[in-house]
């Protein structure tokens, strides 16, 4: 999202010296017609708010515990999951400021078969939601947005199985740079990474520890390909990797647990309709 920027017009005009006496051109030859090339957005107001709404799927979800014990039994991957989510991006006028928000739903099934045989199939919520603060600049093909955000992620399971899923919240500040290219006025192409600290992380009905330190790093590639001035159709690919240390001893099942580092990866990608006023 970016201040509207203008439309570059290149003319051409060439002037003929007059020809040798007799001849049938005259002095001054028309010139042809103007050359017009449109580098980036139209000349046209920038909009205020742009939204997008996307169906698709978690691709990859993988849960990775481990201790000074070794390797945890209590991993696990999930297979693709639907995903529905909305995007929002408000830019206050004549700041270059601009509020962000995003929020995803994953509904998921789990598939659970413990060292005594025991079959579970909870089913669970995954819900992400991201909101930023941004400044926006650039030229009339690139524009630049470093910002500063706020993550918020919970997962939840009807069923704890023992308890082997645990219900979980988990809370970081990040900054980050977004990058907007205008491949024409009505083909966008957005990149980013995000990166922070992992502040608080609660797990219920057991724990895995005493969060100790927490890291998140997120990257984002979208399309925005506008087939009207005020629709379009958005494609977004996203990927979040989240490293968490703990200290003491962990209250879940699933044998010692001292000291458990978890890292926590995913996947997803949607396409939906975008608009913006």
């Amino acid at each position: 999202l970016a201040p509207g920027l203008g439309v570059q017009t290149v003319g051409v005009h060439q002037l003929i010296p007059h020809e040798a006496q007799g001849s049938a051109t005259p002095q001054h030859q028309a010139a042809p017609p103007a050359a017009t090339v449109t580098l980036g957005r139209p000349a046209e107001r920038p909009s205020t708010l742009d939204l997008a709404l996307g169906a698709g799927a978690g691709f990859l979800r993988t849960y990775d515990l481990s201790s000074t014990e070794g390797t945890s039994p209590l991993g696990y991957t999930l297979d693709p999951v639907s995903l529905i989510e909305l995007q929002a991006a408000l830019r206050i006028p004549r700041t270059g400021l601009v509020l962000g928000g995003r929020g995803a739903l994953r509904l998921v099934g789990y598939q659970l078969v413990d060292a005594n045989g025991l079959d579970a199939q909870p089913r669970g919520q995954l819900i992400d939601v991201d909101a930023t603060l941004g400044w926006v600049f650039g030229s009339e093909v690139l524009s630049l947005t470093p910002r500063v955000g706020f993550r918020y992620a919970f997962g939840r399971a009807d069923d704890h199985a023992g308890p082997v899923i645990l219900d979980t919240a988990a809370t970081a500040g990040t900054a980050g740079l977004v990058g907007t290219a205008f491949v024409s006025s009505s083909v966008e192409v957005r990149a980013g990474v995000d990166g922070g600290l992992v502040f608080g992380f609660d797990e219920t009905p057991a724990t895995s520890g005493t969060l100790s330190s927490g890291t998140v790093i997120a990257a984002h590639l979208s399309f925005r390909i506008w087939v009207a001035r005020s629709v379009g159709v958005a494609v977004d690919g996203r990927f979040m990797q989240e490293e968490l240390s703990f200290s003491g001893l962990a209250t879940r099942v699933g044998g010692p647990l001292t000291d458990a580092r978890l890292t926590r990866r995913d996947l997803t990608g949607s396409m939906g309709l975008a608009t913006r006023f």
